[in-house]
């Protein structure tokens, strides 16, 4: 959805809708995304590789995939959710279905998850959710610090530059 004249009432009944029909919204306000390779809307070109990405920041997603192109590395899908996917009403349902999606996908060997300020709740559901996958994650929740640098498969980054670092040497280990 690339308008962002969706109410979160609406935002909520179509992503619910979309999850019990195993589908990925993206959106409201949602212009960067990659599909197998493919940019769509506002999206960089880059490479195709192990890397899949989630993200409630398109410029987030934008700023990530091409650092990460930067280090070698290629993307497989940057799946943008909209920016108020991970605030208390919307409970981070796309970033819940990207998440499980990426996990899925045999040629997405690292995901890297990069989101606005999240409700704190919602964090902690995501963090949960992270640490169920059988693949390594790199979590970036901007505006917010990292407590510790890695938890079970998960590592935590504070900045856009050190997630691209992180899923970077992730994605070259995996390929080993």
């Amino acid at each position: 959805l690339f308008s962002d004249n969706v109410s979160l009432e609406q935002e909520l009944a179509l992503k619910q809708y979309g999850r019990d029909q195993r589908l990925l919204v993206m959106g409201p306000d949602c212009g960067t995304t990659i599909v197998s390779g493919a940019p769509l809307a506002f999206s960089n070109v880059v490479a195709k590789g192990p890397v899949g990405v989630v993200g409630a920041s398109g410029t987030g997603i934008q700023e990530l995939t091409s650092q990460v192109a930067l280090l070698g590395q290629g993307v497989t899908h940057a799946m943008g959710l909209g920016g108020r996917d991970l605030n208390q009403q919307i409970g981070g349902l796309s970033a819940l279905t990207a998440l499980e999606m990426l996990a899925a996908d045999e040629q997405s060997k690292v995901i890297a998850f990069v989101s606005k300020p999240p409700a704190e709740s919602v964090r902690q559901t995501i963090i949960s959710a992270m640490k169920k996958l059988s693949k390594p994650v790199v979590a970036l929740f901007l505006g917010s610090k990292p407590s510790r640098a890695q938890e079970g498969n998960i590592w935590f980054a504070s900045s856009l530059a050190e997630t691209a670092r992180l899923a970077a040497m992730l994605a070259s280990v995996e390929q080993i």
